[in-house]
């Protein structure tokens, strides 16, 4: 019973309450501060990003819902750690570090606006490292094996990539 009255288990609990009646969040708490940044009219910061990284931000900040009821001055960088762990595990490394991104761009005019005292999300390590030879150059030998093996028509479309870039 006292693990149920936790301030995450009841932000796990009423998540879906708050979600299908619309409700509006307290003045200053992280879903206060979510409404506001991911509405264009409001935020003219989040209006000047594209359209692709506005969705891929509303999905990261809608991951951590739960916390909404979270006050805005006690969201600490340990806190940001924790919320990284917990999407990188739940979802995968690269999904955490486009969340980080996402509250990191929200946290920045709120603090400029003095809603925050400062950013917790500058400087948070990054959970995914990309492979750099994921997209290299082939080396010769793969060149000439796949240009064996190809049709016509891919080797046409391979030679103007490889060439032309």
């Amino acid at each position: 019973m006292k693990r149920l009255g936790e301030p995450d288990m009841l932000g796990l609990y009423n998540a879906w309450q708050k979600r299908a009646k619309k409700i509006s969040y307290p003045e200053k708490t992280r879903g206060w501060l979510v409404e506001w940044f991911t509405n264009p009219d409001q935020c003219p910061e989040f209006k000047a990003l594209s359209e692709v990284t506005q969705d891929e931000y509303k999905d990261r900040l809608g991951f951590l819902e739960a916390a909404y009821d979270d006050q805005l001055a006690e969201i600490s960088m340990a806190d940001i750690y924790e919320a990284c762990d917990r999407a990188s595990k739940e979802k995968w490394p690269a999904y955490a570090d486009k969340m980080v991104t996402a509250l990191s761009t929200m946290f920045t005019p709120a603090a400029k606006r003095r809603w925050m005292t400062s950013n917790p999300a500058i400087g948070i390590d990054k959970v995914y490292t990309p492979d750099p030879n994921a997209n290299r150059e082939w080396r010769p030998e793969e060149w000439e094996t796949v240009f064996a093996r190809a049709p016509l028509h891919l080797r046409i479309a391979y030679v103007l990539a490889r060439y032309a870039g």
